[in-house]
């Protein structure tokens, strides 16, 4: 059975993207950032001024990024599925409980249709949802959180439900949806790649700059993982299952590199233009860069 998934994100991070920017809110604990400070942010991490004002409108358009204007400065929030993505990925996400059964989304969107049901998968997939058959997404949380505008289409069927299966039936649909044996060896790798860097950073340390551009990399690695392998029970994913000590070596890696990172990236908004936009989470925990405080 061929199953339909989409375009695969490199778990190996090649230039910045749209997780990018997710990152740079994540690392300033940023509520609001205006355009003036996210340009020079995401051209130090390797992108050209125009494909960072295409990548922010695009993200507009997908329903992304919200954008108000003050005065002639663009200034942009987080918004929609990516915004409440943001905050549980900020928070640490916890693995689900295996309850005996997965949430199910049943669809039938017509080929007259299909930027319509490609969205439809392409934001289940971003849910952690994954198909274990043409029609069928399954998934492990509640898909009411996303769905909403596909079940009121009136030229579309979707329907929402729940497989309750045995154990062994679950393994091997968890395996169809996500492909998870085949995932291993690369996760494998990255996590020889994570200790390594681990004990060199233990032993050297990093220059701001560097720490900054090494922890955004770092990051989109890391997202990338995240969104296409979501967080699985434990008697759903293979035994060994490298994950969990992919997350513990990340946030150790992100212990040693935050204060660089951070004192480089503030040192980059107090100088762009329109600095005194930015707005802090109301939560923040690290020292706020010049702006207002929410």
């Amino acid at each position: 059975m061929t199953l339909i998934r989409p375009p695969r994100e490199p778990v190996v991070a090649q230039s910045p993207s749209g997780g990018t920017v997710g990152y740079l809110f994540g690392l300033l604990e940023a509520a609001a950032v205006p355009g003036t400070v996210l340009v020079p942010l995401l051209t130090e991490l390797g992108m050209s001024a125009p494909a960072v004002r295409t990548m922010l409108s695009r993200m507009v358009g997908a329903g992304n990024l919200a954008s108000e204007r003050v005065g002639r400065i663009a200034v942009y929030r987080l918004a929609g599925p990516y915004a409440a993505r943001f905050h549980r990925f900020r928070g640490g996400e916890s693995r689900p409980r295996w309850e005996g059964r997965f949430q199910l989304v049943l669809y039938t969107i017509p080929e007259a249709r299909r930027q319509h049901r490609d969205e439809l998968r392409e934001r289940a997939f971003r849910a952690g949802f994954g198909a274990a058959r043409p029609g069928v997404l399954i998934g492990v949380s509640d898909p009411r959180e996303w769905c909403g505008p596909w079940l009121s289409a009136e030229d579309s069927s979707v329907e929402l439900g729940e497989l309750a299966c045995t154990l062994a039936t679950a393994r091997r649909l968890a395996e169809r949806a996500w492909h998870l044996i085949a995932e291993q060896p690369t996760l494998t790798g990255f996590l020889a790649d994570l200790t390594e860097l681990e004990h060199r950073l233990a032993a050297e340390g990093r220059p701001d700059r560097e720490a900054f551009r090494q922890q955004a990399g770092l990051w989109e690695r890391w997202a990338a993982i995240v969104v296409q392998i979501p967080l699985l029970p434990p008697e759903l994913v293979p035994d060994p299952w490298p994950v969990p000590e992919l997350k513990r070596a990340v946030d150790a890696i992100t212990a040693q590199l935050q204060p660089g990172a951070l004192a480089y990236a503030h040192a980059l908004v107090a100088r762009a233009k329109g600095a005194e936009l930015f707005e802090s989470l109301p939560d923040a925990r690290w020292s706020r860069p010049a702006g207002r405080a929410t």
